[in-house]
């Protein structure tokens, strides 16, 4: 909905974000530990694993690399040992989540495999799966993500580094599973990209033990929310702040003791809104997590997003969509489309030539970009697209930037 307030076109924008205690992101988490896993079994092991959180059960099942040997019965143990190590890590302690763990993992159809992998018949690797796949880029933020996506995730980081200690109050009284989101209001622009103008609302829902005064949480984390969004704004030349007309919903809902898987399923795959762009681009729809690079609804995702960003970021454009399509078996994709928002520098047409002479959308260029990401739980944690860290090296490949240039 807009509002006109002396000729200026105002409207808002919303975007969430969940810890990693969340039920789905526990799902999520043990799915890319079991990948992690299989890929010191077998570096390039393909790799299909879900799973399902429920209060009492935790289901891990798929399929995996039929090249890859062993003993069923002990491998099972070693993937119920790594459930139980992420739970752990998490933060879940086992009289307050003690589920059975069951595990139904299928090695992968032998077809399939022949289909995918490069061999003596086949010269080419093959998208594991068909799909689309999309990546997004804007210049409104320096991680080229929109603002209110950018603030909810900095929240769930912020909040994480405190209840691992960074915080002595709130290491104390937090527990893992925690939900935030903020509003950001835009004054729309005829030309570029809209500009954000004010924080209009911040949530912050989070688990805590029992024995803390509530009111007293409340008013610390409403601070700790204006502290970590105001040190951002500055720290990024944004001429607003937060302030007294800025609605902050500590908890809305009263205290929150019992969360988690207990309180609450999980599932791999349910939060690619929260993982992706928040809303502002579409989503294929395929689940990352627990996915080899084979699978291209994971791998040409991050190459879509390489490929934005590195259009933002060479100043091709303000705002960019790449759309990216595969066939099963198929080394090429099947359609590239790239959507300026009428944000170009150059023609679409010239845009477009600059990057198919510039990336390879192969396959084989898709897992290269990212085959040497150490540990694929890490991708998962907040959002597969944002990095805080201020060292290069800690940042995904894909969220690198190849600058491309314009000269004939």
């Amino acid at each position: 909905m807009t509002n006109i307030v002396k000729n200026m076109i105002l409207f808002e924008q919303t975007s969430e974000a969940v810890s990693i205690g969340h039920p789905d992101k526990v799902a999520d988490s043990i799915a890319d530990a079991v990948l992690d896993y299989l890929r010191t079994l077998l570096p390039d092991a393909h790799s299909a694993v879900e799973v399902a959180c429920a209060a009492d059960k935790l289901f891990i099942f798929g399929e995996v690399d039929s090249r890859l040997v062993y003993d069923k019965e002990e491998f099972y143990k070693s993937v119920e040992h790594i459930a139980w190590k992420r739970l752990d890590y998490i933060g879940y302690k086992r009289d307050e989540y003690s589920p059975k763990i069951v595990v139904d993992i299928v090695k992968q159809s032998s077809e399939i495999d022949n289909a995918v992998s490069e061999n003596d018949i086949k010269k080419e690797i093959g998208a594991g799966d068909q799909g689309i796949m999309f990546g997004y880029a804007v210049v409104e933020t320096p991680e080229c993500h929109s603002l209110h996506f950018v603030l909810a995730h900095l929240l769930q980081v912020e909040l994480e580094k405190a209840r691992f200690g960074a915080d002595s109050f709130l290491a104390k009284v937090l527990r893992p599973d925690a939900k935030t989101q903020v509003t950001v209001q835009y004054q729309y622009t005829e030309e570029g990209i809209n500009q954000p103008a004010k924080i209009t609302d911040v949530v912050l829902s989070t688990q805590h033990i029992e024995d803390v005064d509530f009111n007293e949480l409340q008013g610390y984390l409403k601070h700790f929310c204006e502290d970590a969004i105001n040190h951002y704004l500055e720290k990024n030349k944004f001429t607003f702040r937060v302030d007294d007309k800025t609605v902050f919903h500590i908890n809305p809902a009263g205290p929150w003791n019992v969360g988690g898987p207990v309180s609450d399923s999980g599932l791999t795959g349910r939060k690619l809104v929260v993982d992706n762009y928040g809303g502002n681009a579409p989503i294929g729809g395929g689940s990352y997590s627990g996915k080899d690079l084979t699978k291209v609804d994971r791998s040409a995702a991050y190459f879509a997003r390489y490929v934005a960003k590195s259009i933002v970021k060479s100043d091709l454009a303000e705002k960019v969509q790449v759309s990216l399509a595969y066939a099963i078996g198929e080394a090429l994709p099947t359609m590239i489309n790239i959507d300026t928002y009428g944000t170009e520098k150059i023609p679409n047409q010239e845009l477009k030539e600059l990057v198919l002479n510039n990336f390879d959308f192969s396959v084989k260029s898709l897992i290269e970009l990212s085959s040497n990401v150490d540990n694929f739980v890490s991708t998962g944690e907040h959002s597969h697209y944002m990095s805080f860290s201020q060292d290069a090296d800690d940042v995904f490949p894909w969220e690198k930037i190849f600058l491309i240039s314009n000269c004939e």
